[in-house]
């Protein structure tokens, strides 16, 4: 009797009831530790392929800038129907060739933001997934995304738009987050402290709505705090890319 007494006090001091303490700890910090490591393994590997003259493009490679990243079944732009040539990504997740998602906007939709020509949805946002090559070779192209973004970017926009873009714009933020230069370190640090708040929230026994009193329905005060913390810095990273892209 006296030792489950004992194994019910010590279930009251977990911080998430069934879950002992030390195993909550070890999970924060893997998952702390884990993205500084895999950015310190590509820092590593970076500087010893590229000869130490690129440094004098430092100024410039802060630009939202990375080797092209696909998120469609197919590398085939649906406007010119060829391969992407510097592919850009918009905020309803397809890619277009720059030049063409472009030239599309200026024929049909001048003055007005542009319509996906795959899913006619607005479009408000344009991130260039070029190479650093592709970028100093085409620098009126980065000058026009970044007009476009500065002009759209900022509109009314309903709610819903805000979370379904989260996908597209949280997972290019991250792919930038571990590549080296493609994000200033300011914007870093506000990454990891959002991520830091929510895994802290996550875990702290303080909810709004406990888990040990309310089982699942519990966790519905820690979605919120997420999808909040992903919706904040989707629109921070969407501020990042229209006034700092062709810095």
């Amino acid at each position: 009797m006296m030792q489950s007494t004992d194994s019910v006090a010590e279930g009251e001091n977990d911080f998430i009831l069934g879950f002992g303490n030390e195993v909550l700890f070890t999970i924060l910090v893997a998952l702390l530790v884990a993205p500084f490591v895999s950015w310190l393994v590509q820092l590593l590997s970076h500087s010893s392929v590229n000869p130490p003259a690129s440094a004098e493009r430092d100024g410039e490679e802060e630009a939202i800038v990375s080797a092209p990243v696909r998120t469609t079944d197919s590398n085939v732009c649906c406007v010119c129907l060829m391969v992407h040539r510097l592919p850009t990504l918009s905020n309803c997740g397809h890619m277009f060739c720059a030049q063409c998602i472009l030239g599309y906007w200026q024929h049909g939709f001048i003055g007005n933001a542009l319509r996906c020509p795959m899913c006619r949805g607005s479009v408000t946002l344009l991130m260039p997934c070029f190479t650093a090559q592709e970028r100093q070779a085409n620098p009126n192209i980065i000058q026009e995304i970044t007009s476009y973004n500065r002009r759209f970017s900022g509109a009314p926009r309903p709610w819903l738009e805000y979370i379904t873009e989260i996908p597209v714009l949280i997972s290019h933020m991250f792919r930038q987050f571990f590549s080296v230069g493609n994000l200033m370190w300011m914007f870093r640090l506000r990454i990891v402290v959002c991520v830091i708040v929510a895994i802290v929230y996550a875990l702290s026994p303080f909810d709004i709505i406990p888990e040990a009193l309310f089982g699942l329905l519990g966790m519905l005060d820690d979605i919120f705090v997420v999808v909040l913390l992903l919706v904040y810095l989707s629109i921070a990273y969407r501020r990042f890319i229209s006034f700092h892209l062709h810095r």
